[in-house]
């Protein structure tokens, strides 16, 4: 009978860890840590972070700032709710601070979630989870001329119009700048430069991303055929891509509606800078799963039984067994 009994309080405490491990949200939130490069006084930056969950539970998100960073990061939205098997999107603004001596900052954001009751929208009786994100930024006050240019796109155009080339670029450095994008128009067997233009007239923002387009006319006597456009794109005259494209002079009777055709030429895919982040979900992704914690309540479980079975073959031992007793 007190085997029983002992065997019955195993059976509820393991029932009680379970139901608690069944209100425990699914969280995830990549990136891991967001790194804000190296930033001017007075500057401002923008980073994005994901916020997931893989359970059917709605949650109440909250965030929180390290107290080195209070005055510097600002969140929008700074609480939301998230749907079950849903994802949300927080921007992360930096703002650095003009009396912030050069050197290098970190600091924490923590993202929480409490699952939120069905009935009246209050906050349910599930186990909170709460999520670190890292962050770090590197202040100087030496001036950067950098970018990367995405990708290069070319439209190939009917004869008469003028050939169209956009490119997609971001100022990775920490000042304002005017990229000179540098083009020479080739013939299809690179041996003559038929027409060179330059283009410097779009500033482009510390860390924005932006698509220049250039429009290059050509003479009449231009005949229509493959031609090559070699694209050099310079930063504070510093080259920091070339690019080789080939593209096509169209006739009238070829495009069949007397419209430009547009080809991507480009090798490198154009990524935004949101689009960077999300290529760091996979490396910077953290979760706490149902699975992981069915895992230890049935750990937690094997462990009882072990301790109960051994308790009573020792209780028997120092009894004597009915057997002997007979």
């Amino acid at each position: 009978m007190k085997n029983i009994n002992m065997f019955g309080w195993v059976l509820i405490v393991t029932i009680t860890i379970i139901v608690v491990s069944s209100n425990v949200s699914s969280l995830g939130v990549s990136p891991s840590d967001l790194d804000f490069g190296v930033m001017d006084r007075n500057d401002i930056n923008e980073r994005t972070i994901a916020v997931s969950t893989g359970g059917n539970e709605t949650l109440k998100l909250t965030f929180s700032i390290s107290e080195n960073m209070k005055n510097w990061i600002a969140l929008e939205p700074n609480e939301t709710i998230l749907k079950g098997k849903s994802q949300v999107r927080i921007k992360v603004k930096l703002i650095t601070p003009n009396t912030a001596p050069n050197g290098i900052y970190n600091g924490k954001i923590r993202v929480s979630s409490s699952p939120i009751s069905h009935t009246g929208g209050s906050v349910g009786t599930g186990v909170s989870v709460s999520i670190p994100v890292d962050i770090v930024v590197h202040i100087s006050d030496t001036e950067r001329y950098s970018g990367n240019v995405f990708s290069i796109n070319v439209k190939n155009p009917i004869i008469g119009n003028p050939v169209s080339l956009f490119v997609n670029l971001m100022n990775t450095g920490n000042v304002r700048t005017k990229p000179n994008i540098h083009v020479d128009i080739l013939s299809y067997d690179t041996t003559n430069v038929l027409k060179s233009a330059d283009y410097s007239d779009t500033e482009i923002d510390v860390r924005e991303n932006k698509t220049i387009e250039l429009k290059i006319s050509y003479p009449e006597y231009w005949n229509s055929g493959k031609y090559w456009a070699n694209i050099t794109t310079s930063v504070k005259d510093k080259v920091i891509d070339t690019m080789l494209i080939e593209f096509k002079i169209l006739d009238e009777s070829m495009s069949g509606v007397g419209k430009l055709e547009e080809t991507t030429m480009s090798t490198i895919p154009e990524v935004t800078p949101e689009g960077q982040e999300d290529l760091r979900m996979a490396s910077g992704h953290k979760e706490i799963s149902y699975l992981n914690t069915i895992i230890i309540s049935l750990l937690i479980l094997v462990v009882l039984v072990i301790i109960i079975y051994a308790m009573t073959k020792k209780k028997e031992k120092n009894e004597g067994s009915p057997l002997e007793k007979i």
